[in-house]
This record gives C-alpha cells, structure tokens and sequence, in this order.
C-alpha cells in the first residue's frame, strides 16, 4: 500500500507524540480499505482552543471535542479531485489536551488513547458512521480488529 501522510502537531505537543505510531496506525486502519492501495490524508494534533473553534464552527457545537474528521469525498461540496490512482481522503484533527483526560479516565496509556482516535478518525474518511446502535457496534468491532493488529512497543 502507499501512504502520503502529512502529520502537523502543534508546538507544545511535539515531544510527546510518536510519528511513527500514527503512521503504522493510519497505515494499518487503512488496510482495511480493499478497494485502493495508494492514499493520501492528514493528521493533525491540536489544543482544546483550536479544536473548539473548528467544532463550533463545522459543526456548529460550541465545546471542545476529542476528534474531527474532515473527508473530502463526502457531502455536497466534494473536492475535485487529481486524475491519479491515489485516494484522497481529507483531514484526522486530534486534540492533544483530550487525548491526555480521556487516557486517564479509561485507565490505559496515552499512545493507547491516541492510536483509537487515530483509526476511528480515519474510519470517518473512510466513510464509516456510528449514527445509529448497529452502525456504532459495527464500527468499534472495526475498530477493535484494527487496534488488536496495532503493538504499541
């Protein structure tokens, strides 16, 4: 498979994020997808300030959120695309901040914490929902499988 991903991690986050991880994490989450082998996507690692603003004003929710997917191939205002072979998926943008709270309160580590919203980020841009309880337990089992796949040493 080839895997274009540009990852942007915001200043007082850099030490403590591991690159490689997100990548063998958005690669494996992408493996998933039989129907192309090349992609392109972003990650990015934000604050709760940034990830607020874009909530509130996507999405109209005026409150900071752990994940937000923006894929460019759904909606009314689909991207025009490049006449290659790769999919072009959009944006995972992750609030740091979250990350770290959300860790605590399941009581497991942070790269643990990371790497799930990670692939449930990219499952959205894959076109994966959780809208409804059978669309919800279909995409965690999804997640599940992947994140079994995933070591973390």
């Amino acid at each position: 498979m080839n895997l274009d991903i540009k990852i942007q991690i915001d200043d007082p986050f850099v030490a403590n994020i591991n690159k490689a991880l997100l990548e063998k994490t958005a690669y494996t989450a992408l493996a998933t997808n039989k129907e192309c082998d090349s992609f392109e996507l972003g990650i990015v690692i934000t604050d709760d300030e940034n990830i607020h603003r874009i909530n509130k004003e996507y999405r109209g929710i005026d409150a900071p959120t752990d994940v937000i997917s923006f894929a460019l191939l759904e909606g009314e205002n689909d991207f025009v695309m490049p006449p290659d072979d790769t999919l072009h998926l959009g944006e995972v943008i992750i609030s740091y901040p979250r990350v770290v709270d959300q860790a605590q309160e399941q009581k497991h580590p942070i790269e643990r914490e990371m790497t799930w919203l990670v692939v449930h980020g990219v499952l959205h841009l894959l076109g994966h929902n959780h809208e409804t309880d059978t669309d919800r337990k279909a995409m965690r089992a999804i997640e599940n499988e992947i994140l079994d796949k995933i070591d973390f040493e």
